[in-house]
């Protein structure tokens, strides 16, 4: 067992080297990105602490994926996976728990621990196999497979955003519409096998154009209910939660250039770090969209036969 955490290590050590980043200056990175993010949600919202306690019981959930465990089980006995499994949820909870005893929530930060190991320990059963339906089956593959790992994530979102509704915070609902926005934004993240383009028979910049209009479609059927509640409960607002849509669209557009810039493979490390600044500070995404764009276009002409 003990090998194992050591070969991650390793291999995060290795990765880093690859991307050009110290380890120490990337945990420093890493460290004030967490801090800061979790500020700024204890800043903007009462139910902060649920909706970290949610993501927190989100990030434990991936790390007990089918695939992945399989992948443990063939290597360990039982008592030793579940050691493994155990000793990876408490690495992946600690942050977050000292962070919600930080904010002095003591009672949601303490039921993290047993909530951490039942999700160790049921990793173990057997799961059901079921299929979840999705109303983007006429779009491209990045919201159906994204929204079938999210949807209960997104079911949590939607609570969120009903008690916005219910308590009249209309910076509470303004947030969980970011929060879909980011959450759409994420299944663009990882870049598809070069034969998912290869079957479109188009130029680039029509390539680019139809996968930000689906991905727009994508965005406006999983954020209407939501926007549209805003408007009518908010009416005096309702320029702001417009503008905070359009955002919304630009941001995807963003990210949806993003991600072919560096096709096949993902974003550098200078580009990524460039790239989460302009999303904490928007208007730089004048200048990055287009840059993105054009990378785009050159890194898919050989690839779509242009």
């Amino acid at each position: 067992m003990k090998f194992y955490f050591r070969l991650q290590y390793r291999r995060t050590i290795r990765l880093l080297d690859e991307l050009g980043l110290h380890a120490v200056i990337a945990l420093v990175l890493a460290v004030t990105a967490f801090l800061g993010l979790s500020k700024f949600l204890f800043i903007k919202t009462e139910l902060a602490e649920w909706v970290y306690w949610g993501m927190t019981i989100f990030f434990l959930t991936n790390l007990g994926k089918e695939k992945r465990n399989d992948q443990l089980k063939a290597i360990f006995n039982k008592r030793d996976y579940l050691k493994v499994r155990i000793w990876e949820n408490g690495f992946l909870l600690l942050p977050f728990f000292f962070y919600l005893c930080w904010e002095q929530a003591f009672i949601l930060a303490l039921s993290l621990i047993p909530v951490s190991c039942v999700l160790a320990i049921l990793t173990n059963l057997p799961q059901i196999q079921t299929t979840i339906p999705t109303p983007f089956k006429k779009f491209p593959f990045e919201f159906i497979i994204g929204f079938r790992k999210t949807f209960w994530f997104i079911f949590l979102v939607y609570l969120l955003s009903f008690k916005a509704l219910q308590v009249g915070n209309f910076n509470l609902g303004i947030f969980a519409l970011a929060v879909l926005f980011f959450l759409s934004m994420s299944y663009y993240s990882k870049p598809e096998d070069e034969y998912y383009c290869w079957i479109f028979l188009m130029n680039p910049e029509a390539f680019l154009i139809k996968k930000i209009i689906s991905g727009w479609i994508c965005l406006s059927i999983l954020t209407l209910p939501m926007f549209i509640g805003i408007i009518v409960l908010f009416p005096e607002n309702i320029w702001i939660t417009i503008a905070a849509q359009l955002l919304g669209y630009i941001y995807l557009s963003s990210m949806v250039l993003a991600k072919y810039s560096g096709f096949p493979k993902g974003l550098n490390i200078a580009h990524g770090i460039f790239y989460g600044i302009s999303i904490l500070f928007p208007p730089l995404l004048i200048i990055i969209i287009p840059i993105f764009y054009i990378q785009a276009k050159r890194r898919l002409v050989t690839i779509l036969g242009w």
